[in-house]
């Protein structure tokens, strides 16, 4: 055979995604569409928050389980073909578990200042709409999955038996991973829900003035706020195994907490002035409204659409430092971290420090802060890698996209941007039928 005649030669595809692009949009479209028309109603943003975010459940919950059959995958830890009658005796002990972890959490919220303020009132205005149903909903769950689950000793059932003293029986890995995890849900899911609610406000008054970069760009940020904002609320609120959306595995390390709680309210709000205040002159201010405003103007736009596209890949996965499930489709097929990569850009672009009408020392030291915010995400996504990186998908992943991902070449002249394996190949907790995690 000649070489002409040869077929050619095309690149491994990387592992399969755990989530649907297709789904995630025909989700956010449904979203869309109830908002352009309840938009200028008497709604209350908060109902109209709370609906949007069943509406996108429903939409990508039914088309996950009726063309991905997510209740069958390994990785749920079902055994739907031999249900077994729920144990009432261990479904006892998972609720005093559920009321427990709950307790917890409530303990928490009442003896921190921080949750006393009017910021977290649409949060506590929700629970009081839709707390009781949703707690029906978890014991119902609790009840339905416990005959279903090939490991029906449950981080419920674990915390259960720490409250009933029976600290023997108790296992200790899949304790620790049901106290990070609702850790995770309990801090992130209120501040999360508060934002949307204000950015949804915000979008049912906004109107553009004028067909100018900074009104396109001012339009851009809201709404791919809005989208990012929804499909994050939505992963903290709706993990379950029917959907495959549960944990697998949580950090579990001080400096994986550390630098991405300081990205968020309420340590970023006390930091981010005294020590990270790079914001210089406004971009409109140094490349006006012509061409050149227009061109800069779209290279905002397009990082904030990439930031919002890879929040809406992970489907109703989303959560910080938790492994959910590894994503390979959408964006990810172009970086690693598109959301970090594409953010951090975003600032750069916003906020000019390297341009200042004070002088070129001031500029230096706006680029200089700015790089230490950078820093923060690029250990962000090091922490990200060391706990994902355990797990044997995400490892082929991350080898696919250093061989043959758009950016290799970054990789191979920059090698610090290489993917490194943490040592052990041990799968994460909670993976498959290791059940740590109900719901």
């Amino acid at each position: 055979m000649s070489l002409v005649d040869m077929p050619p030669v095309h690149p491994p595809a990387p592992p399969p995604s755990t989530t649907r692009s297709l789904h995630n949009w025909m989700g956010l479209v449904a979203a869309a569409l109830v908002f352009a028309w309840l938009s200028d109603s008497g709604q209350p943003t908060l109902h109209l928050e709370l609906l949007l975010l069943s509406v996108l459940l429903l939409t990508i919950g039914a088309l996950d389980l009726i063309r991905c059959k997510t209740h069958r995958r390994a990785s749920a830890g079902l055994d739907l073909a031999q249900a077994r009658p729920p144990d009432l005796r261990r479904v006892a002990v998972k609720l005093l578990g559920l009321a427990g972890t709950l307790g917890l959490l409530a303990l928490w919220y009442w003896l921190i200042p921080e949750y006393h303020g009017g910021f977290y009132h649409p949060a506590a205005m929700a629970l009081r709409l839709v707390g009781l149903p949703l707690l029906v909903l978890l014991a119902g769950g609790i009840f339905f999955l416990d005959g279903r689950l090939r490991q029906p000793e449950d981080g419920f059932f674990q915390a259960g038996l720490a409250l009933l003293g029976r600290f023997r029986r108790v296992d200790q890995e899949a304790l620790r991973l049901h106290l990070l995890g609702w850790a995770v849900k309990g801090f992130f899911t209120p501040i999360m829900f508060v934002y949307l609610c204000c950015v949804l406000e915000d979008l049912r008054g906004f109107a553009i003035a004028a067909w100018t970069p900074g009104e396109v760009v001012r339009a851009a940020v809201l709404l791919t706020l809005g989208v990012d904002l929804l499909f994050t609320v939505a992963g903290y609120l709706f993990s379950t195994r029917v959907l495959d959306t549960h944990l697998r595995s949580v950090d579990a390390t001080l400096l994986g907490w550390l630098v991405t709680l300081v990205c968020y309210r309420p340590l970023w709000d006390g930091l981010e002035r005294p020590y990270f205040a790079y914001h210089g002159d406004n971009w409109e201010i140094w490349v006006g409204q012509g061409a050149l405003g227009w061109v800069w103007g779209g290279a905002i736009c397009l990082c904030l659409f990439v930031y919002a596209w890879s929040t809406l890949t992970f489907g109703l996965r989303f959560s910080n430092l938790t492994h959910r499930g590894i994503l390979t489709n959408g964006p990810y097929r172009l970086t690693r971290h598109p959301a970090y990569l594409s953010k951090n850009l975003s600032w750069w672009l916003i906020s000019m420090p390297f341009l200042s009408n004070v002088g070129v020392g001031d500029a230096l030291r706006r680029s200089l802060l700015l790089l230490l915010v950078n820093g923060i995400y690029f250990l962000r996504a090091r922490t990200e890698e060391r706990h994902l990186g355990r797990d044997p998908v995400y490892r082929a992943y991350a080898d696919w996209m250093d061989r043959h991902g758009p950016l290799r070449f970054l990789s191979r002249r920059l090698l610090f941007l290489r993917f490194r394996p943490p040592p052990g190949t041990s799968a994460p907790v909670g993976e498959g039928p290791c059940a740590a995690a109900t719901l």
